[in-house]
């Protein structure tokens, strides 16, 4: 079966280009160039260890790009799947267009499957996310088809050696406050301090400059640059997740899917 995601954020590009990567499909993804599209190298960290085609695409060639597809992964945010879902439903034969969402996505938004409603099929990654879903869009009067599958970053892994790393995996908006980042900031400097002998990585999904899906403000290089006190071995990390947890005794995260992914390479996390 031909199947052809389209993404462009970071977040999705990295759930995108995993779940087409599955050897039963011919799988491939495109890159829709937008205003958020992933730079090249979050692109090279998303796709890292990977077997998929990837090509970068305008959105006057998108058309003619999915042309033949059987399957259309739709992976990006609300009002940009909206686009991408009409312009695949205008091809003829028309393929059938699946949607999701790259993480655990606990309360639903009925904005989500608002913006996602023209699609056939709707993945979500828990059993409790499918109940929840399939309630809000009963309320919401909204005609939605829901499937359960495993998020395809987070399989299980064979035995790895031993780490010594502590990988503290960032979100943009996760927490929110300042005063909260700046909390979360002073624990990765304490808990350098305490064993100088081991590194704390800072994992991060974007270069200055470049975008990831949601806008961060107050972002932890700047939130340190202004303590002053950072130890030598309190590192920045930009590399892909799966190189951060090959080398992590643990993982500490707020509300990322990374939590998941450490689970499933044997690796502790709180």
């Amino acid at each position: 079966m031909k199947v052809v995601a389209v993404a462009d954020t970071d977040s999705y590009v990295k759930w995108a280009a995993a779940l087409v990567a599955d050897r039963r499909v011919d799988g491939s993804l495109l890159v829709l160039e937008t205003e958020l599209a992933v730079s090249d190298s979050q692109l090279r960290s998303a796709v890292s260890g990977l077997d998929v085609p990837v090509r970068r695409v305008p959105y006057d060639r998108l058309r003619r790009a999915l042309v033949g597809a059987e399957v259309v992964l739709v992976a990006a945010r609300g009002p940009v799947a909206r686009v991408v879902a009409r312009v695949a439903g205008r091809l003829s034969p028309r393929p059938v267009i699946v949607t999701g969402l790259p993480g655990i996505s606990i309360p639903p938004t009925w904005l989500a499957m608002h913006f996602r409603r023209e699609c056939d099929l709707f993945v979500l990654h828990s059993h409790r996310e499918v109940r929840e879903f399939e309630a809000l869009a009963g309320e919401r009067g909204i005609d939605q088809r829901f499937s359960l599958a495993s998020l395809p970053f987070a399989r299980a892994h064979a035995a790895r050696a031993e780490g010594t790393d502590l990988v503290f995996a960032a979100q943009a908006i996760v927490p929110r406050e300042r005063t909260e980042r700046q909390r979360i900031a002073r624990i990765l400097v304490e808990a350098a301090h305490a064993d100088r002998s081991r590194r704390v990585v800072l994992k991060l999904r974007g270069r200055p400059g470049e975008h990831e899906t949601h806008r961060e403000f107050d972002t932890y290089p700047d939130l340190l640059a202004q303590m002053g006190d950072v130890p030598a071995n309190l590192v920045v990390s930009y590399a892909p997740m799966r190189e951060a947890l090959a080398t992590a005794e643990g993982l500490v995260t707020v509300s990322s899917t990374a939590a998941i992914e450490a689970a499933a390479w044997g690796v502790p996390v709180i």
